[in-house]
C-alpha cells in the first residue's frame, strides 16, 4: 500500500487480498486484515462518519471524503476550451480533458488521466492515474 490519502489510492491497494469474512458478514474484518498486512497512512476524522460495515458503505464514505476538498487544477493539465468544469474538482499533472467534456465536482482526476470527447464525469467520481474514459 502506498502512503497517501485513501481517496486517491489506486484500485486494488485496499481490496486486493484474501481474507475470511466473519460469520457476521462484517467488512471491518477485511479492512483490519488489509491494514495489518499493508500499513499505510491513518486518517483521523474528528466528527462522526459513516460506518463501514458492508462493502457498499464505501460509496457513502468516499462521498464524505470528497466533500470540501476544494479545487485545484494543475497548470500541467490540458483542458479543452469547450470543456465544463464545475464544483470542487482536483485535476492532476498530465490530465487531458477533451472537447465537450463535463466534470461535475466534487471529483478527482488523477495524473495522466484522459477523458475523451463528450464525456460526463459525475460528482463523487475519482479517476486514478493513467485511466482513460470516453471516446479517444
Amino acid at each position: 500500500m502506498i502512503n497517501q490519502d485513501p481517496a486517491t489510492a489506486q484500485p486494488g491497494e485496499y481490496v486486493d487480498m484474501k481474507f475470511k469474512i466473519s460469520n457476521q458478514g462484517q467488512f471491518e474484518d477485511a479492512l483490519d486484515l488489509q491494514a495489518s498486512k499493508n500499513p499505510g497512512t491513518v486518517v483521523f476524522i474528528d466528527e462522526e462518519t459513516v460506518s463501514i460495515k458492508y462493502p457498499w458503505n464505501l460509496f457513502e464514505f468516499v462521498e464524505e471524503l470528497m466533500e470540501d476538498r476544494g479545487e485545484n487544477i494543475s497548470d500541467k493539465a490540458s483542458i479543452a476550451d469547450s470543456a465544463t468544469i464545475s464544483g470542487d474538482v482536483i485535476i492532476e499533472d498530465g490530465a487531458k480533458i477533451y472537447e465537450n467534456v463535463t466534470v461535475r465536482g466534487p471529483a478527482y482526476i488523477g495524473e495522466n488521466v484522459t477523458i475523451g470527447n463528450n464525456t460526463l464525469v459525475r460528482d463523487h467520481t475519482a479517476l486514478e492515474r493513467e485511466v482513460t474514459v470516453g471516446a479517444n
